[in-house]
């Protein structure tokens, strides 16, 4: 089931796998004022422990999700309207009816709105809203002001809890679309590390704040030639392989990232430079070492730069950039270093 669900629907079953049982010890809970009820209201609250077992189970089976969702807002709006025309027109009988609908009427509405997203959920709520409403009217020329008060009072709330509802769903969504675009904007998308955007940025940033900073650059050695070889998804998995790779090499010191297509990069701050040849040749090392996807040979070539004082942003990775590409005249699968 789980690879047919997007994350929305994972996250809702859950949510259901938990809820479900306390709407049904909720519903058996009505035995304590059995008396007060009447013989059809009993059938309703016996009919409902049953659709909600039977509804839990289902789900618990990871079956019919969608359907239980959908047969369960529409019992649960039917149930709504029927109790609150009792409450109404009965209300000698039914101040425990009352007491409960004012209890769930919060939760009816955020229902809703989990099983029908945006608009939806607002044209439903809405509609339940005005239904509710005009049998408010239906029945208000007989009952007393301070009743009628007391709706009216019920009326603003509940359209309330609607415009909250989905006013809170249009901020939620934009929250995490613009936390997608940012993820995005500034990650790779294949590698899942710091791309070129975010990397200038930072390195933009901590010069500018006169950090002490050397920088890595490598790049995968005859890495077109594993492409046309072997494909452009082999490509992608040495990509990300040697990703990790890295990765698990870095400290705290070290911002890694994406420069472009096979081209990586590493920042290393307040380490000084023999240090970060020392790592650099470690990386270098631990990649010649590695088995990799299809048993192939990967190495990758170094340049080395630490950052001086009279260097620009673009200067300083322009002598890196030199330094890699000495390494790879130098016979490839080396470190070189510019001073």
């Amino acid at each position: 089931m789980h690879t047919n669900m997007s994350k929305y629907d994972l996250f809702k079953w859950r949510l259901y796998l938990w809820s479900y049982p306390i709407i049904i010890a909720a519903l058996c809970s009505n035995v304590l004022q059995w008396q007060n009820y009447s013989n059809l209201m009993k059938s309703i609250i016996i009919f409902l422990i049953i659709w909600n077992t039977v509804a839990w189970f289902l789900l618990f089976k990871r079956k019919y999700f969608k359907t239980v969702e959908i047969i369960s807002l529409c019992i649960i709006s039917i149930t709504y309207l029927f109790v609150y025309e009792r409450v109404l027109s009965q209300l000698n009988v039914s101040a425990y009816l009352s007491m409960e609908l004012l209890f769930w009427t919060p939760l009816i509405f955020i229902y809703i709105f989990i099983v029908l997203k945006g608009k939806k959920g607002f044209i439903y709520a809405l509609t339940l809203w005005i239904i509710t409403l005009c049998v408010h009217m239906f029945y208000s020329l007989d009952l007393p002001n301070e009743v009628n008060y007391s709706y009216i009072q019920f009326h603003f709330s509940s359209i309330m809890y609607i415009t909250f509802l989905l006013f809170s769903q249009v901020i939620f969504r934009s929250f995490i679309e613009s936390e997608v675009i940012e993820k995005y904007a500034f990650k790779d998308f294949l590698t899942g590390i710091n791309n070129r955007r975010m990397m200038y940025s930072y390195l933009k940033s901590e010069i500018k704040n006169k950090k002490e900073l050397t920088v890595i650059f490598f790049d995968i050695d005859h890495f077109k030639k594993i492409n046309d070889q072997h494909g452009h998804f082999i490509g992608d998995e040495i990509l990300k392989e040697v990703t990790n790779v890295v990765l698990t090499r870095l400290t705290k010191n070290e911002t890694f990232g994406r420069w472009g297509g096979e081209e990586f990069i590493i920042v290393s701050k307040g380490t000084g430079l023999e240090n970060t040849i020392t790592l650099a040749e470690e990386i270098r090392k631990t990649i010649k070492d590695h088995s990799f996807t299809n048993k192939l040979q990967v190495t990758c070539s170094f340049g080395v730069k630490q950052f001086q004082y009279n260097d620009t942003l673009n200067s300083f990775l322009s002598e890196a950039d030199k330094a890699l590409y000495l390494a790879k005249e130098n016979g490839r699968n080396k470190v070189e270093v510019t001073k």
